[in-house]
């Protein structure tokens, strides 16, 4: 938790830095109507994010690119595929906390409130997908299966115990 102070007297969102501890008030000023003293907390948000070897790859691309582009005026937009491939790889993902998952991808992102979501599995290739209220599947980019534990752990609710497996006879 961190204390957050406001310098304007209304309940608007405080500009300040939401990640350090600000020193407290001088007891003289506690009363003070310009002060605000609720608490701000930094949601705990779990990232999946593609291997930044795909970047280091498109950045090699790039430079390996310059001299076809170089050569002919017609050739520059040869530039802008290892370019694409390098924001993809710095952007896609997914995003989750205990409000919402949140899927990026190029340019932009869908946000799926935790309510909608009905089931959390995998496909055959083991990617993790979310099956969703409405009867949709939408596959979650850069989880794969193993990560499922750890993604219903960013909800705040407890994992289900897992049944006991018993032996076939």
């Amino acid at each position: 938790m961190v204390t957050c102070r406001s310098l304007r007297g209304d309940n608007d969102l405080c500009h300040c830095t939401a990640y350090r501890t600000l020193p407290a008030p001088p007891a003289a000023s506690r009363n003070n109507p310009k002060w605000d003293h609720r608490r701000v907390s930094k949601p705990d948000t779990v990232r999946f994010r593609y291997n930044q070897a795909i970047l280091v790859a498109a950045i090699i691309a790039f430079v390996g690119a310059l001299p076809l582009a170089n050569a002919r005026d017609y050739l520059l937009p040869v530039l802008l595929v290892p370019l694409a491939v390098a924001v993809w790889a710095w952007r896609a993902g997914t995003d989750a906390d205990a409000r919402e998952l949140r899927i990026r991808a190029l340019v932009g992102q869908r946000r799926i409130e935790w309510d909608q979501v009905l089931e959390l599995t995998t496909d055959q290739r083991g990617r993790a997908v979310a099956r969703l209220d409405d009867g949709r599947q939408v596959t979650l980019p850069a989880v794969r299966g193993a990560d499922l534990p750890q993604l219903v752990a960013a909800t705040g609710q407890p994992l289900p115990d897992a049944p006991a497996h018993t032996p076939d006879q």
